[in-house]
């Protein structure tokens, strides 16, 4: 046989020339007696190491860490000797030194007790040489180490996503996962962190009704949650069943489910909202006169997330008529949508309902009686 040029040479992909590399290649000729590796930068051609000649049969080699330099691209060299002391040497590879991306979740430390049933995970990529992301993924565990939720692969330099349906004091662990532009991977391993969260309070109504014919008693129940409680002011009750805001505000802090998708349905008893005509000095050049500017704005509903806010507000728009205006504020983008003119009076019964599936808020009202 004769000796032949080494083959199946590795590395060609990135490296973290802060970690050992190792070199490996396959011979097909004679049995490989001596080795010698040599590397160069690839820009200038100077050599940047060189194992010098080593016997052995071994097919790999193993460089040590920080010999190389991160964001530098090298070329090498593979050459071997048979026992006759005959040589031949690779053609020359090149490959790229990188270091690994550093990720972090930005809201998330080591035993995180989060206190809701949803949570917006959200996380943070470098790289020494800045090298940008090209992936990332989002994985949720049980305390098994079980996967039960993922977001696949991302092709995005925005790192976050929500998790909801978590369980009530349960134990979880969630992993995240960069890989860069170079293909060099991090992860953030597995943090743990417990969810709690107060469970609403529910009433229970149970009848019980004889069913002669079938010799049985038939139960119906009705389940009630008792969500909310009073932001400010005073509220009052109405026959049991309504709620008096005239003097106060409610706020619904737990037992909401997810608003990235909902239909909110409103029955409002009508009642007379603000509607003032007020009167400002301003200074023009014929000098100071008096404006009259209508105040006329009332909040009627907010919902608020981590990402922004939905809500919902009535204004006048003479003495008698006025609309309902929707806006969404999500990552500071406002969008708004209201409804056509009505005039409401005092003790009517007035519908608002409001859809949102995420992207597209639709909002419409009428008044009942």
């Amino acid at each position: 046989m004769a000796i032949l040029k080494p083959s199946n040479i590795s590395p060609t992909s990135a490296q973290d020339a802060s970690k050992s590399i190792t070199f490996s290649w396959q011979n097909l000729g004679d049995r490989q007696y001596y080795y010698q590796i040599q590397i160069y930068n690839n820009s200038t051609s100077e050599l940047a190491y060189d194992s010098t000649k080593i016997a052995s049969l071994n097919a790999f080699y193993i460089l040590p860490e920080s010999i190389l330099i991160n964001g530098t691209t090298y070329k090498y060299q593979i050459t071997v000797w048979n026992q006759l002391e005959e040589f031949v040497s690779s053609v020359w590879m090149v490959f790229k030194c990188s270091s690994a991306p550093i990720v972090n979740f930005t809201n998330l430390n080591l035993g995180s007790e989060i206190l809701n049933s949803s949570y917006l995970f959200q996380g943070v990529y470098s790289q020494a040489e800045d090298i940008p992301i090209r992936s990332w993924n989002m994985i949720l565990y049980d305390i098994n180490d079980y996967i039960i939720g993922t977001t696949g692969v991302q092709y995005s330099d925005v790192i976050e996503y929500e998790f909801s349906g978590l369980n009530n004091e349960a134990n979880y662990q969630v992993e995240l996962q960069v890989r860069s532009q170079d293909d060099l991977i991090a992860t953030t391993g597995k943090i743990p962190f417990y969810c709690r969260y107060e469970v609403p309070a529910s009433t229970i109504t149970l009848q019980a009704e004889n069913v002669a014919e079938k010799a049985a008693t038939r139960l119906s129940w009705r389940v009630t949650q008792i969500i909310g409680n009073v932001l400010q002011g005073e509220i009052s009750y109405i026959d049991g069943e309504k709620i008096d805001l005239t003097s106060g505000i409610i706020s619904f802090q737990e037992g909401l489910p997810n608003f990235r998708d909902f239909s909110l349905k409103l029955w409002i008893d009508w009642v007379d909202l603000k509607n003032d005509i007020v009167i400002y000095p301003a200074d023009t050049f014929l000098g100071v006169i008096d404006i009259s500017v209508r105040e006329s704005v009332t909040e009627i509903l907010r919902l608020k997330s981590s990402i922004g806010d939905i809500w919902v507000e009535w204004e006048y728009e003479n003495e008698s008529d006025g609309r309902f205006h929707i806006y969404k504020n999500f990552y500071g983008i406002i969008y708004h949508l209201y409804t056509p003119i009505m005039n409401p009076i005092s003790g009517n019964n007035v519908f608002l309902g409001i859809d949102f599936n995420g992207k597209l808020v639709n909002v419409n009202s009428t008044i009942l009686m």
